[in-house]
Order: C-alpha cells, then structure tokens, then sequence
C-alpha cells in the first residue's frame, strides 16, 4: 500500500544527481496527480527522509557523485522505517535488471529513460 500523508498526497521521491532528469521525471510524476519530491543525491534524499515524511516510492540514480545510489540503499536497507519503501532503480550502464536484483529494488528502469515505462513502472509500484 502506498504511504501518504494525511491529505492523502502520494509522494515520489526522485534522487539523482542530473539536473534535467530530475524535472523531466518530476513532471511526468506530476502529471499522474503524485506528488514529486526530488533531490540531487543520496546525501540529500536521506537528509529529507530524516524529517518525517515518507514517499510512496523512490526512484534512485545509482551513478551519483558523493553517496552514490548503491551507497544510499545501503543506509535505506539499515533502518527499519526506510527499508519498506519501495525503490525503484534508474540507470544508465545497460544491465538495470541486474543491477535491481542485486540491490533487492522493487523494479529497475534503464537510462535514457522511456516516459511509457516510467508511468507504468510507477503505477505499479504505487499499487503494491
């Protein structure tokens, strides 16, 4: 079940370090009548995080300078109020199914990233 607020807002948050990226996806996740919270890096996304508010699901760069998404989800997967957020991860080194399994995400999406693909793989990650 997707976490909300008490306004019934669904929040996605969107960690990566590409400025353009991040727009572009907020904008589709806008679209969709969710909530876009996006940051540019794992440092910043866990800071976020540390204020209370939870997202229905993250979609995590995993090639980012300073904490890189391998190194946030990491830290995700060590506290407990993080760890059942979904995570969904975005890259562009061609094995993103791989790269999914190996960080037990909830889905993977490959860089340059198709907009039909985004929608869906967000719609359902929301639904679980």
């Amino acid at each position: 079940m997707a976490e909300t607020d008490g306004a019934g807002t669904r929040r996605v948050l969107i960690v990566d370090n590409d400025e353009h990226v991040r727009e572009a996806i907020s904008v589709v996740v806008s679209d969709m009548g969710l909530e876009p919270v996006a940051v540019a890096g794992g440092r910043e996304a866990l800071a976020w995080l540390a204020r209370g508010k939870r997202p229905a699901l993250i979609l995590l760069d995993l090639n980012m300078p300073g904490m890189s998404g391998w190194d946030f989800r990491a830290a995700q997967e060590h506290d407990d109020a993080l760890a059942r957020i979904p995570v969904v991860v975005l890259t562009a080194r061609g094995d993103a199914t791989a790269q999914g399994h190996r960080l037990r995400a909830a889905g993977a999406i490959e860089k340059p990233i198709e907009l039909d693909q985004l929608r869906q793989t967000v719609m359902e990650h929301l639904a679980s």
